[in-house]
């Protein structure tokens, strides 16, 4: 599936559907290649109904500011970019609100993937 980017942004936002408990919500997050693990807004994965006693673990966070702790979630399913990845881990960690998105698609979700970025056609595909 081939999807279309805005070069303007300085990120690649994609559309990233989550599922929970009680449903799912598609935010946007910017794939990040530099991200080892993927990662979501706290309150979007309590919108879809994880409670924080539904927590596996913990993790170090480790940004540009300094290193923090977050809390990890097995999500039930996650689709983006026409892939789908069932009981996803992923860190529920709060990006800063200038980002203007609500969590990074990391390399964990495109592994044994071919990821394929064009920025002359401000295009990413995955396959």
């Amino acid at each position: 599936m081939t999807t279309r980017f805005d070069i303007r942004l300085g990120l690649i936002v994609v559309d990233v559907r989550i599922w929970g408990p009680s449903g799912s919500s598609v935010i946007p997050m910017a794939l990040d290649t530099g991200a080892s693990m993927s990662m979501i807004n706290v309150a979007r994965l309590l919108y879809v109904g994880y409670k924080t006693t539904s927590a596996v673990g913990r993790s170090i966070v480790t940004t540009a500011s300094g290193s923090e702790q977050a809390v990890l979630f097995d999500v039930s399913s996650i689709e983006a970019l026409g892939a789908r990845r069932d009981r996803f881990r992923v860190l529920a960690y709060n990006l800063p609100p200038a980002t203007g998105v609500m969590g990074l698609l990391g390399l964990d979700f495109f592994r044994n993937r071919r990821l394929v970025i064009d920025f002359r056609k401000a295009t990413v595909q995955l396959k």
